[in-house]
């Protein structure tokens, strides 16, 4: 009898307990699933990119590209010379303008001497004051275009030589440069810079010339009535004149596009063309990325949106091997106004575009991002709600 309750007992003991651990699986099975389904809305996994500032350095005019003396992804300074120009074509049209002032000097001298026949048969007493008073304004215009076209050769020579100063000081530590050849190229420069100097001075000096010449003029032209013929005479002249001023103008602003410099401090993030290739204006020769990024872009529905304002504080996590980092604190700097397209490296699908309103985020200086290094950002709304964002980003110097 005992030993038959004792069966009896275990039999039943072995059923319970095998029917007991599967419900117990099945009923922690559904906690689980019910905390993950409440957990849906309450957390929420998001994409971003931490965007930094970007520059295309592209020529303003058309040439062929003389010097990058950047290698990719060096760190350069702003004002740094990234790329020169090639300026044959300015030294050659620079010359044709000094011809073309000597010809004006020619021409002028051809009408004074006319001028003295055409006016000497009016016998009047202030013609010939009339006539110089005329002739010293337009030789003066002239002579200041001459000098003009010394000070932008001068300037271009300059140019070159900065260049060259730089790249022999670099190489001056190593040995690749002696030091007669780094003296020496400073001092071509310095009497270069003394030549410049120097017919700044002369050029302005013709401007007060030039400026007395109208007075004279004016004031001659008010006691007197000048004589027939004299405008007439004059009026090709003038117009030339006028013309070759407007050009070197020109040259002057083509002079100093030919060296392009870095906008900002930073790292060479491309280089599209290089030493001797034709370019056209407008056409990026490389592209300068920030040093660091500026903010942090993520992307939310627009559902999501509608929980998250303009300085809602949040938190960086840097997710780095063997551990992620301290979460340190941020805020939403501001809020995108529209819906739109997802950079395409940020789609699940390649095939199928994503949209999402943008959302800028603040970096704290306490946090040292690395371009392509994933973050964990996490924020709450400012609703009356308990909804957290986890955003994860890679920090690419990629520009939205």
């Amino acid at each position: 009898m005992t030993e038959a309750l004792a069966t009896w007992r275990g039999s039943v003991s072995g059923r319970w307990r095998a029917h007991l651990i599967p419900g117990l699986v099945w009923l922690g099975a559904a906690i689980v699933v019910i905390w993950l389904f409440g957990q849906r809305g309450a957390r929420t996994e998001l994409r971003g990119i931490a965007r930094a500032e970007q520059r295309e350095i592209a020529a303003h005019c058309d040439g062929r590209v003389a010097l990058v003396p950047v290698r990719l992804f060096e760190e350069v300074r702003k004002g740094q010379t990234l790329v020169v120009l090639d300026d044959d074509r300015i030294r050659a049209t620079l010359a044709t303008a000094s011809a073309e002032a000597a010809r004006l000097q020619a021409e002028l001298h051809a009408v004074e001497m006319n001028l003295a026949l055409r006016l000497a048969s009016q016998d009047l007493d202030f013609t010939t004051e009339a006539r110089r008073f005329a002739v010293d304004v337009e030789r003066t215009r002239i002579d200041m275009l001459e000098q003009t076209v010394v000070i932008e050769t001068g300037r271009l020579r300059l140019q070159r030589l900065q260049i060259e100063l730089d790249r022999l000081r670099e190489l001056r530590p190593n040995g690749s440069a002696t030091s007669f050849e780094y003296d020496l190229a400073v001092v071509d420069h310095a009497t270069t810079e003394k030549e410049i100097e120097e017919g700044e001075k002369t050029l302005l000096q013709l401007r007060v010339d030039l400026q007395a010449a109208l007075t004279r003029q004016d004031t001659f032209g008010q006691r007197h009535q000048l004589p027939s013929g004299l405008e007439e005479m004059l009026a090709p002249l003038r117009a030339a004149v006028s013309v070759q001023e407007s050009r070197i103008a020109e040259l002057s602003l083509e002079r100093s596009a030919l060296v392009l410099y870095s906008p900002l401090d930073g790292a060479v993030g491309e280089i599209l063309r290089g030493e001797g290739e034709v370019i056209q204006v407008g056409e990026p020769i490389l592209t300068v990325v920030a040093s660091h990024p500026a903010d942090v872009v993520a992307y939310v529905t627009a559902g999501e949106a509608e929980h998250i304002r303009t300085g809602t504080p949040s938190e960086l996590e840097m997710l780095r091997f063997p551990r992620p980092s301290e979460r340190i604190g941020s805020q939403v700097i501001n809020i995108g106004p529209a819906v739109v397209q997802l950079p395409v490296r940020l789609w699940r699908n390649p095939a199928v575009p994503e949209w999402g309103c943008p959302i800028r985020l603040s970096i704290p200086t306490g946090i040292q991002l690395r371009c392509n290094e994933m973050v964990a950002v996490f924020f709450e709304a400012t609703d009356d709600t308990s909804t957290d964002f986890m955003v994860k980003f890679d920090t690419t110097g990629e520009a939205l």
